[in-house]
């Protein structure tokens, strides 16, 4: 089926969001503290409003959680956000570790020149961007990383 952009608007980000919601309310992440997610194809636009949700629902309802969710979302969760997108803000939200380059031309979230997707990254010094490239990928599938500069992550514990 084509997404409209009816269809979009209404649905576009609410998989995702209902997905890494439901493993955060429901204690899957705390339980598995190691498990790692990676929204791919999804974009970042979800990020802020779950974030509120989230953070809503601390408020209204500490008791339900055993650690913030928050801190679990930006724990366990890996993001490629599309091009048009702001980079900076998700680094913002989630920790530059964490936000990852992602391209599917001739999809949305895709460029002609992929290699160039780093000039997109705005405010990332080369270390950073290196990070966003490809390093922040090979730590989220717990590979060695080959910035031979780069700041060190926080692993999973």
């Amino acid at each position: 089926m084509t997404m409209s952009p009816f269809r979009w608007l209404v649905l576009g980000h609410r998989e995702i969001s209902d997905m890494i919601g439901s493993l955060i309310c429901h204690g899957t992440l705390t339980r598995f503290p190691r498990l790692r997610i990676a929204s791919v194809e999804n974009g970042s636009s979800w990020i802020r409003g779950l974030i509120e949700d989230l953070d809503g629902l601390t408020r209204k309802m500490p008791q339900a959680f055993e650690e913030n969710p928050v801190e679990v979302l930006r724990r366990n969760c890996w993001v490629s956000p599309f091009w048009e997108g702001s980079v900076a803000d998700v680094v913002g939200m989630v920790g530059w570790d964490k936000v990852m380059f992602g391209s599917d031309y001739p999809h949305p979230e895709g460029l002609p020149e992929p290699k160039g997707y780093y000039r997109y990254a705005e405010g990332m010094d080369e270390g950073r961007a290196r990070d966003f490239m490809g390093d922040n990928a090979r730590r989220l599938l717990g590979l060695p990383v080959r910035n031979p500069q780069g700041g060190k992550a926080p692993a999973l514990q």
